[in-house]
């Protein structure tokens, strides 16, 4: 198999040749990093990151909200140095883990139903650089921080931003996974 290189517009591939079979005419720069389909499937959400040394284009680093029916962008919400994105079982909340190299990283929650209003804010421990937002079923967001020895994952109070629990472990897990 060749190795294949995807660039931010294109949507979906052959899975033979991968050669692109559909795209979206995205606002040009940086990458994706992160895609999450909402639960009800029409919404495709897109989390553009750049790296520090290149030049930020406008709009700058953002969660871009695709219409996957007419595969248009329909949304974008700008947010320096995005990590990771998932969504809420029901849809109606959009977890980002915001990461801010050195100074304290966050977790933020919009509400997909009301133009993407940013509803919990919360800064993580800055010992860790965390990684990844995954929702569990349950819609509590976990997060996962490592450092080069060692990490913690923490379950969120996704009303109040609040920190449930958090289990340290030794090592450096790449992923979170869940079965939903």
């Amino acid at each position: 198999m060749r190795n294949a290189s995807f660039s931010s517009q294109d949507l979906e591939h052959d899975a033979a040749t991968l050669e692109p079979v559909a795209t979206v005419d995205l606002p040009r720069g940086g990458h994706i990093v992160d895609l999450k389909m909402s639960p009800s499937g029409d919404r495709l959400y897109a989390l553009r990151h750049f790296e520090s040394a290149a030049p930020v284009p406008e709009p700058p680093a953002a969660v871009l909200v695709i219409d996957p029916a007419t595969r248009k962008l329909i949304h974008t919400i700008p947010y320096p140095n995005p990590r990771s994105i998932d969504v809420s079982p029901d849809g109606r909340r959009l977890w980002l883990v915001q990461n801010n190299h050195g100074a304290f990283d966050q977790l933020v929650a919009f509400d997909t139903e009301n133009n993407f209003t940013e509803l919990v804010s919360l800064r993580l421990d800055k010992k860790y650089r965390y990684r990844q937002v995954m929702v569990h079923r349950n819609g509590q967001p976990w997060v996962l921080g490592t450092t080069p020895r060692e990490g913690t994952v923490s379950q969120i109070d996704g009303d109040t931003g609040k920190v449930i629990r958090t289990v340290p472990f030794t090592g450096m897990p790449v992923y979170l996974a869940s079965l939903r």
